[in-house]
């Protein structure tokens, strides 16, 4: 497929190609997952924090689509068929870990009981 991410690797040796899209999909679960923790601090309501991850996965998607970046969208580049740029997958994935990372100590310190 043209475009697609590490074409060798596919035809060469296709269960490390799983193996390596199952760990691509394990990292960014966490990162979403962690958009949620750091904003439970937050926001005491427990459905809008579970809410809150697809918010930020469709907004993305959304800003994504109509900025004409659409490699730029989760949407695009963790679905299998389309044009896919490991460089913007890590560097996405370091941006969303960074900010909420950052948001959990912000907010940890400010409720910190101690």
């Amino acid at each position: 497929m043209p475009g697609g991410l590490f074409p060798e690797l596919f035809y060469n040796h296709p269960n490390m190609y799983i193996m390596l899209w199952i760990l691509i999909y394990f990292l960014y679960a966490g990162a979403f997952s962690s958009i949620a923790l750091s904003f439970g601090i937050f926001i005491k309501n427990k459905f809008v924090t579970l809410i809150l991850p697809f918010i930020f996965y469709i907004m993305v998607g959304m800003l994504a689509e109509l900025s004409d970046k659409l490699i730029y969208s989760p949407q695009c580049f963790l679905y299998l068929t389309t044009r896919q740029s490991f460089s913007i997958i890590v560097f996405e994935f370091i941006i969303i870990f960074i900010v909420t990372i950052a948001l959990f100590c912000v907010g940890g310190y400010k409720h910190e009981t101690y």
